[in-house]
């Protein structure tokens, strides 16, 4: 078993061309998203540059091999007879296409701007290492913006430990002003502790390096609800559960991205990803069931947005209040650059496979509500993290949500490190139940 992680540093294996490795939840390191060079490129290990290679002599993008034409920067076919004899497999460079001449023109490249570059494949504008997109624009921060778990709600006695690349020294602070821009005051890090004294509160915690070059676009700050326990079941008092009619649902997934990852313990007749688009049925056998382990990507037209209070919700078959089947819940605006939700989990031990736990046990994870109540999901928490800071992923158009499901022995763990448990070892229809993903604020 890996040793645990405390930074993305701790997961690089020094190859650009794989992706960048990240530190998740429960400190795991998580595998980054290759680098696409498409059909006429190489991905060169010690850069992440892509070389060209087909279509020309060698692969330093140098010389054009007979019967290709050098054009701006790309070596495209002398002749065509339709748009894709023209294609280079990628989409940054632009849109190449096939004359009435019968000659290839190369497309306009898309403009990200200063500091700012295009990657593959969905041609996203990211931000340059060191700059992150603020007002529009990608702008140099001196530090990295240290990393905790950011939970809308969160249990007291969370101990918050915050981590950033390198050996910057932290400092921490907080505020019961749930808007103010600074701490009361600033004392060494990296860790808060949020205390159970008057729950329920709001809290503001920031996080800076030490070094006074860092600047205030550095620094972490974010608004923690801190409560005793999670929002309790579907029906009682503080509850979070969306009802499959609520009228803040504007709309449904319309789709889903094959093939499907199921998981094992999973019968062919509950392989049935159809059953999780347009509304939820609330309904027991009206599901796709996912295995132990398994994932579903699920697609959104229009896409999600990030606007007031929860943005979507996730439904789950659960028949009773306590036989909660969990999963992760993860994001994206391109369909490749996923963030995931965090997450808490307040179980004392094993659930048996039919047995069950409580929804105030529950902290962030999809299924802590009965069949026919969704889990809500706010994106206001990625805010601060770096792939929506860069611009990898678009809060404003999300498109894709993964459902991962939560293998409930105890091997999963949450984003403070602590062991996941659900109803397991369970058979036939195993795993995550997933009956619809809620739509409450559209994205463009």
């Amino acid at each position: 078993m890996e040793a645990p992680c405390e930074t993305g540093e701790d997961c690089s294996d020094g190859d650009p061309c794989n992706g960048q490795e990240s530190c998740g939840a429960g400190h795991a390191c998580e595998p980054g998203v290759a680098v696409d060079c498409g059909a006429n490129g190489t991905c060169e290990s010690g850069s992440g540059a892509c070389l060209c290679d087909a279509g020309y002599d060698g692969v330093a993008c140098g010389q054009c091999a007979d019967g290709y034409v050098g054009l701006v920067g790309q070596c495209l076919p002398e002749s065509c007879t339709q748009d894709a004899d023209c294609a280079d497999g990628k989409v940054c460079n632009g849109e190449e296409v096939c004359t009435a001449e019968h000659a290839c023109v190369p497309g306009e490249a898309v403009a990200c701007g200063e500091h700012a570059r295009c990657r593959e494949p969905a041609a996203t504008c990211v931000c340059e290492d060191g700059h992150a997109l603020q007002g529009g624009a990608c702008v140099l921060l001196a530090c990295d913006v240290p990393q905790a778990p950011t939970l809308s709600i969160v249990h007291a006695g969370a101990v918050l430990t915050f981590r950033v690349p390198g050996q910057l020294e932290l400092e921490v602070g907080t505020s019961l002003d749930p808007q103010a821009s600074e701490p009361d005051a600033w004392e060494a890090g990296p860790e808060v502790a949020l205390s159970g004294d008057g729950v329920p509160y709001d809290v503001r915690v920031f996080a800076r390096g030490k070094d006074a070059g860092c600047g205030s676009g550095s620094v972490f700050a974010f608004t923690y609800r801190v409560q005793e326990e999670y929002p309790p079941r579907a029906g009682e008092p503080g509850s979070t559960a969306v009802a499959q009619d609520d009228p803040r649902i504007v709309g449904w997934a319309s789709g889903w991205v094959d093939p499907v990852a199921y998981g094992s313990g999973v019968d062919d007749v509950w392989k049935a990803p159809e059953r999780a688009v347009g509304a939820a049925q609330g309904a027991t056998a009206d599901v796709v069931s996912l295995g132990e382990g398994g994932a579903i990507v699920l697609t959104f037209d229009p896409p999600i947005g990030n606007g007031p209070g929860a943005d979507f919700a996730v439904f789950e078959n659960a028949f009773i209040d306590t036989f909660l089947e969990l999963a992760y819940v993860e994001v994206s605006s391109n369909g490749a650059d996923f963030v995931r939700f965090d997450c808490a989990y307040l179980g004392g031990g094993a659930v048996g496979g039919f047995s069950g736990h409580e929804a105030q046990q529950i902290g962030s994870l999809a299924g802590s509500y009965r069949q026919g109540f969704g889990t809500p999901f706010d994106l206001d928490v990625f805010l601060q993290k770096p792939d929506v800071m860069t611009g990898l992923v678009d809060l404003s158009r999300i498109r894709y949500v993964r459902i991962v499901d939560i293998v409930g022995d105890g091997t999963a763990l949450d984003s403070f490190g602590s062991p996941l448990f659900d109803p397991y070892p369970t058979v036939g229809s195993a795993g995550f139940d997933l009956d619809g993903v809620a739509v409450m604020n559209q994205g463009w």
